[in-house]
């Protein structure tokens, strides 16, 4: 009985892992800190950098469609 409970259990955390992208993980790093600044001033710099990083990211990837799929698709994942 142990033995196919200790099987589901492996096989539901390995499909549970989801691929992680650098981009996206620093994307939400900055998105994580817009969503705690407080002052206004704060939060229109953080949120400026953050428009700024997405679009560099993505001008990065556009040549790379499997890798700009990856990174949405981890993006997605953290939001």
């Amino acid at each position: 009985m142990k033995t196919p409970l200790l099987i589901l259990l492996l096989i539901f955390s390995l499909l549970s892992c989801e691929s992680s992208h650098k981009d996206a993980t620093a994307l939400c790093g900055c998105y994580t800190e817009l969503h705690r600044a407080v002052p206004l001033k704060k939060v229109e710099i953080i949120g400026d950098s953050c428009s700024n990083l997405y679009i560099e990211i993505l001008n990065r990837l556009k040549a790379d469609q499997k890798e700009l799929k990856l990174f949405e698709k981890a993006l997605a994942n953290c939001q």
